[in-house]
């Protein structure tokens, strides 16, 4: 069997597109997506699908092995960048799990998101021959100067890649598949990207936000309106002209959409406009967001 560790929100499109793909190794129940950490690996699963946090937080190590004991046979990662720290239990627990594992691989489409240094975990994970300890191996990747946070003493802080051209070959010539966007955009269907400016006709509101960072930056971040109630009251204040052109886009087409929201205000206004359109048209929609329940989501989608 096959033990994949993804983001919680992933565990579903891993079983549908296994069940689509591969329907004589996946198909009849063969794929068990566990979404409790009370749960048991099903012995007759040949896919199990479990989330980093539950890998994480799961008392001894329960998902690390195969329900008979032994290590797993095959572990695939995905969005492997997650397992990047060595401080994080998430990051240590992965890569043990990998290290006892006989086959592994590992999918990104950003490896490392910032610095060198965070390949080593997976680097770690994979075994690579030769691999040097943490501090060597950021030592030879990273340049690093003396940063001082607030009052503390100063510390050595990544700040640029080096040696990139070497690390690259290192990569590639024994570990590393690498498929650029190029490579892979004829296979996709044409896609188009377009930004639509929204003035919102509420300039008392869009004023206040104006106002509020003002105020925040003065007092560089001190007591005042958060960020996050600045960017929901300027969703308020677009959502009519947000609303708007939601409606437009559905009169100027056939084929189905995908709109998404940040803030519930937002989504529900666009609900509204949305559900009482497509009605009169014998059409309906879903809705997902945070409230949704991770099981219901790929059955939701397929309508």
């Amino acid at each position: 069997p096959i033990l994949v560790i993804c983001p919680a929100i992933l565990r579903y499109v891993w079983k549908e597109q296994a069940e689509r793909w591969l329907p004589e190794t996946f198909g009849e129940g063969r794929v068990q997506v566990v979404d409790k950490g009370s749960q048991n690996l099903s012995t007759d699963a040949r896919m199990w699908v479990v989330s980093y946090r539950m890998v994480a937080n799961s008392k001894c190590g329960k998902f690390s092995k195969r329900p008979d004991g032994r290590p797993h046979n095959f572990v695939i990662v995905d969005e492997s960048h997650r397992i990047k720290e060595w401080s994080s239990l998430q990051t240590k627990v992965a890569v043990k799990i990998l290290q006892a594992s006989r086959h592994v691989a590992l999918l990104s489409g950003t490896p490392s998101r910032n610095y060198p240094y965070e390949l080593h975990p997976q680097l770690s994970g994979l075994q690579v021959a030769g691999l040097p300890e943490f501090d060597d191996f950021k030592k030879r990747y990273c340049l690093e100067k003396m940063v001082k946070v607030f009052q503390q003493r100063p510390l050595k802080t990544p700040f640029k890649a080096r040696n990139t051209q070497e690390l690259n070959l290192a990569l590639t010539s024994c570990l590393m598949i690498r498929r650029l966007k190029a490579d892979v955009l004829k296979q996709l269907p044409a896609k188009r990207r377009q930004r639509i400016p929204i003035m919102p006709a509420n300039t008392k509101l869009v004023n206040e936000v104006k106002e509020d960072m003002k105020n925040m930056q003065k007092s560089n971040g001190g007591p005042g309106k958060s960020m996050s109630e600045m960017f929901s009251k300027l969703a308020t204040a677009k959502l009519p002209e947000v609303k708007e052109y939601v409606l437009d886009s559905l009169d100027r087409t056939t084929e189905k959409t995908v709109i998404f929201g940040h803030h519930h205000e937002m989504l529900d206004g666009i609900e509204g406009v949305v559900q009482k359109r497509l009605k009169q048209d014998g059409l309906t929609y879903i809705r997902i967001d945070g409230s949704t329940p991770m099981n219901k989501r790929a059955q939701m989608v397929k309508r």
